[in-house]
């Protein structure tokens, strides 16, 4: 049974290079051994929907390094309750922040009436 984890891409352009999006699209397909990718049809697709994609890692970072210009955050939510994280990627290096849920502190002055 494999895990299904809701991605989302963005792509941040800091030299302010000439990209094409479709071309990273087809990149990420040449490389994809999943086959959700073949259900895909355009990037905006192909980020906004829960899928099996194990090698994420391998494929980013070798996507990184053919584009090493680019900056890529990719965004994830697993199935699992708590499992949300963003992951940076730029020309082969990578950084994982895993998300944390902060509560706002007590303050009973916020406190209201229950209207029934």
């Amino acid at each position: 049974m494999s895990y299904y984890t809701y991605f989302d891409l963005e792509i941040e352009n800091p030299n302010n290079i000439e990209y094409s999006e479709e071309e990273i699209v087809q990149q990420l397909y040449e490389m994809w051994s999943t086959a959700d990718a073949i259900r895909y049809k355009t990037f905006k697709d192909m980020l906004f929907d829960a899928m099996q994609w194990d090698e994420y890692e391998e494929d980013m970072i070798a996507l990184s390094k053919l584009n090493p210009d680019l900056h890529f955050v990719l965004y994830g939510n697993g199935e699992d309750s708590g499992d949300f994280w963003v992951e940076h990627f730029i020309n082969g290096k990578y950084q994982l922040c895993f998300g944390h849920i902060v509560y706002e502190e007590f303050d009973e002055n916020k406190m209201e009436e229950w209207e029934e």
